[in-house]
Parts: C-alpha cells; sequence; structure tokens
C-alpha cells in the first residue's frame, strides 16, 4: 500500500478526531477526480469534476458547486489553503457528462493535499518536485518482473521473486515458417526475452516497438535511469540500467532471425495459452518458431538498427554486437524487399496471439526499417526508399508505426540535418500533434484536456504514445503546449478520468488489483506485480470475455472492470508500459532538473 493509499485510510479511520475538520464533514466522492499520484510544483494541475448534465440548460455560467478549496493535510491537521471557481461545463461524450475543470496550478507549495467541493471531497495526492520518480521506476521494473527464462532473485524482486522458467533453450520451428530457410523441425535456442502480455508467449512484432520505446528514451534523455537505479541483477556494471533490461529482450530477439536466409520469425509460442494458475516454471509444453513474416523481419531489422548504434556506446561490456546486429539488420530488410507480402497465418492448432498487421503494404514498417539503417549506417540509399519526411504520422501502436522513424530522426537531428530536411520532419510531427492538442484543448476531449478517442484495445497504450509524441515535440521546439500535453495525458492515466481510477498498479488510491496476467494470477500474492499500465476502457472487444452484461457501462470511456477475467480491459502488455516509462521518465527529469 503506498503512502496515498494509507492517507486515505487513516483520514477515514479518524473522521471522528476534532483535528481533522473537513475529514468529519467531507466524503470521498467518484465525481471528484484527480492525478491520484501527484502533480509537479511548478506545473499546471487541473482536477476534473463530473455536474449534472442539467448544468447547460441554466443560464448561469457557475451554478451550483462553483468553489472547490484544496486542503493540506500535514501532521494531523487539515487547512484549506487554495481556493478556486469551476471552469465552464464541457460534454464529454466517450461517458456521456458533464465535466467542469478545477485549476489550482498557482499552488505551488509542496505537500499532500485533496480537494474538496462542498462536503465531498478527492482522493489525496502529493505536490512535489519529482511525483514520478518512484512511478518511472516501477513501471521499467514491470519488464524485469516480465523477463522470460531467468529467475527473478528476491534481492531484487521482493515478494515477487519466482524461479526461472521456459528456457527456450530447445524450440523448433514450425512447419508454416519453414517455406524459406530452415526446415520445419529445426532446433533453434532463443532464451530471454519478456513475456508479452498476460500469457508466456514472445512476438516479434510487439517486441520491436516495445524495446524501441525503451531505447529512443534513452536517446532523448540519456540520464534518465542511469546505472544502479533500478536494482536489477546487472547494475553496477557500467551501462545504464534501462539499457541493461533492454538487453534482456534484445538477446532474445537477435536470435528469431533465420541464419539461412535473414527472415524473422513471427512469435515463439507454445500451441495454447498457458493456463491461468501455472507460474512459467510449471508449464513446460513444447515451444515453437510460428510464421515468418514482413512485418517481424521489419521490426526487427529496425530495432537491431537502434540497438546497434546505441550499445556501440559499451563495447566492453557487449564486445562486437554493434558490428553483428547492422550486418543483421540489413540481412533481415534484405529478405523484406524480396518477401514484401509474407504475412502471418496462425497454424490451425494454434491459438495464442496473432498480431496480424493491418497494414497489408507494409509501408510504415518499410519507413522505420530504412531510416534506422540509415541513421546508423549513414548510407543514404535506405532513407531514399524509406519515403521520409512524405510519410504522415500516426500514433503509435504495434499495427501503425509511421511515427517512429520521426522519433529517431529527432533524436539524432545533429547527425542527420545535413542530409534530411528536418524543418519537415518538424512540420510532420508538430502538425499531428497539434490536432491532438486541438481536440484535447477545444473539441471532444476538452472536458478532461485528453486528446485520445480510441477507446478500443489498449486505450491507455495510445494515451501514453501520443503524450510520447508530445515530448518528442517538446524536444524539438521546446514549447510548453507539448509539456502540458504530455501531464494531462498523465493525469487521465493515473486517475483524471470518468472511472476515477488509476491504471498502474499499486500506485494511487484505487487502482487495479486484479490484473489479466498469469505472474499475478499464479504466484499466491494479492498485490499484483506494481507499476502494470492496464490495457484500459475498451468496449468493442468485452463481449469476448464476461460479456457486455457484466460491465459497469458500455459507453466507451466507462467499459473498464478490474477484474482477472476481463483480458479486454485489464491485461498488461509489454507494449502500454513501454510509453509509459518514456512519458514518466522524461517528465520526471526534464520537470525535476529544471526545479533544481
Amino acid at each position: 500500500m503506498n503512502f496515498s493509499k494509507k492517507l486515505n485510510s487513516l483520514l477515514l479511520g479518524l473522521a471522528c478526531t476534532t483535528s481533522y475538520v473537513f475529514a468529519e464533514s467531507a466524503k470521498l466522492s467518484d465525481k471528484i477526480r484527480v492525478n491520484q499520484v501527484g502533480y509537479f510544483t511548478s506545473e499546471e494541475k487541473t482536477a476534473a469534476v463530473q455536474v449534472p448534465l442539467s448544468v447547460f440548460k441554466t443560464s448561469e455560467r457557475w451554478g451550483p458547486g462553483a468553489t472547490f478549496e484544496i486542503v493540506k493535510v500535514e501532521g494531523g491537521q487539515e487547512k484549506a489553503v487554495f481556493s478556486g471557481k469551476l471552469m465552464q461545463a464541457n460534454y464529454y461524450p466517450f461517458s456521456k457528462e458533464a465535466i467542469r475543470l478545477a485549476d489550482f496550478s498557482d499552488l505551488k507549495e509542496q505537500g499532500t493535499y485533496y480537494l474538496k467541493i462542498g462536503n465531498e471531497k478527492s482522493f489525496s495526492f502529493e505536490i512535489n518536485d519529482a511525483p514520478y520518480s518512484e512511478l518511472t521506476k516501477s513501471a521499467l521494473k514491470m519488464l524485469f518482473y516480465f523477463r522470460c527464462s531467468g529467475e527473478i532473485p528476491k534481492a531484487n524482486g521482493g515478494k515477487w521473486h519466482r524461479p526461472a522458467g521456459k528456457p527456450d533453450t530447445e524450440v523448433f520451428v514450425h512447419e508454416d515458417a519453414a517455406w524459406t530457410g530452415q526446415k520445419a523441425g529445426t532446433k533453434m535456442s532463443a532464451p530471454g526475452g519478456w513475456f508479452d502480455a498476460g500469457d508466456y508467449n514472445k512476438y516479434s512484432v510487439n517486441s520491436g516497438i516495445t524495446t524501441f520505446g525503451l531505447l529512443s528514451l534513452y536517446e532523448a534523455q540519456p540520464k534518465v535511469f542511469p546505472d544502479g537505479s533500478m536494482n536489477i541483477p546487472e547494475s553496477g556494471n557500467g551501462v545504464p540500467d534501462i539499457l541493461d533490461e533492454a538487453w534482456w529482450n534484445i538477446k532474445w530477439f537477435e536470435q528469431m532471425q533465420d541464419p539461412t536466409d535473414g527472415g524473422v520469425y513471427h512469435k515463439l509460442s507454445t500451441m495454447q495459452f498457458a493456463p491461468i494458475d501455472k507460474l512459467p516454471h510449471q508449464h513446460n509444453a513444447k515451444r515453437w518458431m510460428m510464421g515468418k513474416t514482413t512485418s517481424a523481419t521489419l521490426n526487427y531489422a529496425a530495432t537491431m538498427a537502434v540497438a546497434s548504434r546505441i550499445y556501440a556506446k559499451y563495447p566492453k561490456q557487449f564486445p562486437g554486437f554493434a558490428e553483428r546486429a547492422m550486418k543483421k539488420s540489413k540481412m533481415a530488410y534484405a529478405w523484406a524487399q524480396k518477401n514484401s507480402w509474407a504475412r502471418f497465418v496462425q497454424p490451425k492448432a494454434c491459438s495464442t496471439g496473432k498480431y496480424e498487421d493491418e497494414n497489408y503494404s507494409f509501408t510504415d514498417e518499410f519507413a522505420w526499417a530504412g531510416t534506422e539503417i540509415f541513421i546508423t549506417s549513414g548510407e543514404k540509399s535506405y532513407l531514399k526508399n524509406a519515403g521520409i519526411p512524405q510519410l504522415d504520422v500516426h500514433s503509435p501502436v504495434w499495427t501503425h508505426v509511421h511515427a517512429l522513424p520521426y522519433v529517431s530522426l529527432i533524436n539524432n537531428a545533429d547527425k542527420v540535418k545535413s542530409q534530411v530536411d528536418m524543418k519537415l520532419v518538424e512540420q510532420r510531427m508538430t502538425e499531428f500533434v497539434d490536432y491532438l492538442i486541438f481536440d484535447a484543448m477545444e473539441a471532444t476531449g476538452v472536458a478532461y484536456r485528453m486528446g485520445n478517442k480510441r477507446y478500443e484495445w489498449g486505450s491507455n497504450g495510445f494515451v501514453a504514445n501520443q503524450a510520447m509524441l508530445a515530448l518528442m515535440c517538446h524536444k524539438l521546439t521546446g514549447k510548453k503546449k507539448y509539456l502540458n500535453f504530455a501531464i494531462s495525458h498523465m493525469d487521465y492515466l493515473l486517475g483524471k478520468n470518468p472511472l476515477n481510477h488509476c491504471f498502474v498498479t499499486s500506485f494511487g488510491s484505487k487502482s487495479s488489483m486484479n490484473v489479466h496476467n498469469r505472474l499475478c494470477m499464479s504466484d499466491g500474492i494479492e498485490e499484483p506485480i506494481p507499476g502494470i499500465l492496464v490495457g484500459g476502457p475498451n468496449p468493442w472487444e468485452i463481449i469476448w470475455d464476461l460479456g457486455p452484461e457484466a460491465y459497469p457501462s458500455v459507453l466507451p470511456a466507462l467499459a473498464h472492470l478490474d477484474d482477472k477475467q476481463s483480458f479486454s480491459t485489464n491485461e498488461s502488455a509489454i507494449n502500454w508500459n513501454a510509453p509509459l516509462v518514456f512519458v514518466s521518465g522524461y517528465l520526471d527529469y526534464v520537470l525535476s532538473k529544471d526545479s533544481k
């Protein structure tokens, strides 16, 4: 239980004491939504207040409940230290509610607070210079807990320690993946990597965008996770801990390539999902290399090119890797050019994840891979074939990686500016993010200042990825609006949302406890692994798990349930945590650094 949860329990337990004058008269309200983790001292601070829809029928600008107070809790005492007027109501179509924002940005005193309106109050929250410091570490540490093939020692994993499982030193090429290169039944070894989501399998296309999230944060802000900051077994080896964690996946991903022709296998998987009550070492079904696809191969080519230029800075710890990775990246790219329409077909007896790409042309994957090879090697022919910067930008997700080459160009601007029109790169990125900002500040998202409208599988991942793009615009331009956009999206993820729910486990006063994840469902520990960003509201797939009748609402922003069986809304996935690491890490480093 974190500090905010302890505080709220304390407030409720001491409600009858005279020193807690506000706690005695005020009750916790689901209608007052705050960032339950905290706000930066010198940045924007807003809460969302649900009001009756009848507010739109009145001529009064403010109406009842117009005034709010911020109450400070310190040393067993409470004191109202700030008051203000609620902003004009706005309609949020995705939850069909009227919302008024409470802006307390002018409050810059550090401490613990809650927001009070009448006899109702919010969950508690912090205001300080580094509110995301612990969350950022937990978001990255989540990937450590998801390691395949390795033990999670008690010294590093605490009560979530477990034996090594899924060694993956003997996996076999499936017949459906043997149409080029190695023959069916060929034995391979591919240990390491991260368990992808709620299951124990590993998927190349999701691996690529996830690893990229960590490596791009390192390129954007190399000092965010210094060596020794994360308490992982590799801490102290002279390599930033974020690169050590990424390496666990990269060393597996490298082995997913067919060494005979350069193509990359789509997934390493059992034929069926493991039972939900088994830890990795308790499930020993045969593992297969399945599929060989254009999307997997281009994801591999891009990721290896990025890894090549980054790990080249640490030749002692990773001898020969940079050169080897660049060679393998080019080999993969060449295979994809020869097999540009190789799509994944699920084997008939298999029921694990598909990760089928919606983009039939793979234009975005070719652009991403070609751009990364160009940045690392300097060979302009790859950039010419990539079609950058003509390619449009989209919200990143494993099926649409259009934005990722732009992220890398921005991170490597000094290196490429003599050969790339960086003004056009800036135009592409800012036009897209400015559209998101318009939606968040003036259109459908204005009620919560949140620009994502994609309430679908992994909706929280879209929120985090859009914030990541905004921060790249901030790095490129230095404009405050992009920083504010990212902060408001973190507010949404951490509790300022229609569900009044913090979507990151172990943080905030009301967060997911029953994550659809086999590690969490089988370890016998009540608390889930900390730092998991769950998928979020998603009305479209709930028919496949518990059914719509089990959910409190089927409205897009409300279709979420904290239930282990709700894989459509409450599952974990590495590709959702990676942008959370990026955004929280970037903000924590830049704003904490600026405050000193």
